[in-house]
């Protein structure tokens, strides 16, 4: 939603195509049900950027407190990494802090307002730009509520606190535990100034 909300706000019209293995019955764009390791990268390369999300679970901290949990945690971004190498259009890849992958930007719920942390990491490839600092999860949110959006959440953590967290109106809560705030990605389109490429 970043993407089109940047590109319609600079009236450049885009199409947005969505792959995931589950049917995203609430996804607001157009969406292909298929495993992203099937792709053919004639299908990829139809489009100008690409922006992947890899599952983040491998790398997330509880899963370094349950290493020893025998469920096995999927993980593509070495894939997608080397899926997008041979891309030659604009490709982003976002992951959680500390993920295994090029952290070009770092950006968190702070630098937007938002009462959220959700530290995130981007890797840009096929386009420069320079990245702001990223405050510290401690940053500018004393005595303010922050939801943590994630697992069951507590009393305040209502469907409707959640999506005013992220800024996200059109899912439902187990979607919005994987998702990033629109205003991410949208930040990035105006740092990578897309609109001079796209224009």
């Amino acid at each position: 939603m970043g993407y089109y909300n940047y590109f319609h706000s600079n009236n450049i019209s885009c199409s947005i195509t969505g792959i995931d293995i589950m049917n995203q019955k609430h996804y607001p764009f157009s969406f292909v049900l298929g495993d992203v390791q099937n792709i053919s990268f004639d299908f990829l390369s139809q489009f100008d950027i690409v922006h992947a999300s890899p599952p983040c679970q491998k790398y997330s901290r509880t899963n370094a407190i349950f290493k020893n949990n025998p469920l096995e945690r999927v993980d593509l971004l070495p894939f997608t990494l080397d899926l997008l190498q041979s891309f030659s259009g604009i490709s982003i890849i976002e992951n959680i802090e500390g993920a295994p992958l090029r952290p070009d930007f770092k950006l968190s719920g702070i630098m937007f307002n938002l009462p959220i942390v959700r530290v995130r990491w981007f890797q840009v490839n096929n386009i420069f730009a320079l990245s702001p600092l990223c405050p510290g999860t401690n940053s500018k949110i004393r005595g303010k509520q922050i939801f943590t959006v994630a697992g069951n959440g507590s009393k305040n953590d209502t469907l409707k606190n959640w999506s005013s967290a992220l800024g996200i109106d059109w899912m439902n809560r187990k979607e919005l535990i994987q998702a990033i705030p629109p205003a991410y990605t949208f930040f990035l389109c105006q740092q990578l100034n897309l609109k001079s490429i796209f224009k």
